[in-house]
């Protein structure tokens, strides 16, 4: 797959850059030339390459051409996973991902245990089910300086953790990873076999591994999912909007 990229990456260049243009005397008009050229080429190449080969386009100013709606749709739920460990560069980039995530006023309330040793998979096991997955992470929420919201006393930590899953799960799926959220789990055997204090909440188990068969489909959105007139309403709640 390395070599693959590789070689797409250099077709990519011999195809965008211009000798000529990079002798102009002009370095700065030749720069901005090549750069618009390369954006030019990569709004039309990057549509044909496989989903793991589009990102990173560091040449074009850093900037990534992953489709995110393609992406999105590509994340599916795995409940199957092989023995293949995650390397420890793909589980920083989904941790660092998890960490960039937005929080209600940055209070960042996650802290998350990162389970690999067989002894405490079998703990987390205790709990919930792992799916063979040689990776666990306990997703759970600092409890200490909740923001509460004051007209409903709703607090705002579960919202934060679920869009920090979101985004580790995105970024996992993006390294041809799976995974799946879990919050029907016992919270206090977590608690027990992870020495977690009581200002600190197990919110969510997110189990994650290289799947022991294909992803889904992305199409599949096309019949699994409602149409956006069925969720999504225009100025004003309107049942009637709704599908019967």
């Amino acid at each position: 797959m390395s070599s693959q990229i590789e070689g797409t990456q250099a077709t990519f260049l011999d195809d965008i850059l211009d000798p000529e243009v990079k002798e102009n005397q002009n370095a700065e008009i030749a720069d901005i030339l090549n750069y618009l050229r390369a954006a030019n080429f990569a709004m039309g190449r990057m549509k044909e390459l496989p989903l793991c080969n589009r990102k990173y386009m560091n040449y074009l100013g850093g900037y990534s051409y992953m489709d995110f709606l393609q992406l999105a749709k590509s994340r599916c739920t795995t409940r199957g996973f092989t023995n293949q460990s995650i390397s420890t560069n793909d589980l920083d980039y989904i941790l660092s991902a998890g960490r960039v995530a937005p929080t209600a006023c940055n209070q960042q309330p996650q802290r998350i245990i990162v389970v690999q040793q067989p002894e405490n998979i079998m703990k987390v096991q205790k709990a919930y089910k792992t799916f063979g997955s040689q990776c666990i992470l306990i997703v759970c929420r600092d409890r200490r300086n909740e923001l509460i919201r004051p007209y409903d006393q709703k607090c705002s930590g579960d919202l934060d953790i679920g869009i920090v899953c979101d985004h580790m799960m995105l970024a996992a799926r993006e390294r041809n990873i799976g995974s799946v959220m879990v919050g029907l789990f016992d919270p206090e055997i977590i608690k027990k076999e992870f020495g977690i204090p009581e200002c600190i909440e197990p919110t969510a188990l997110l189990v994650i591994g290289y799947p022991g068969g294909e992803f889904l489909s992305p199409e599949r959105h096309d019949t699994e999912r409602k149409p956006l007139a069925d969720i999504v309403m225009i100025e004003h709640y309107n049942e009637c909007s709704l599908s019967d």
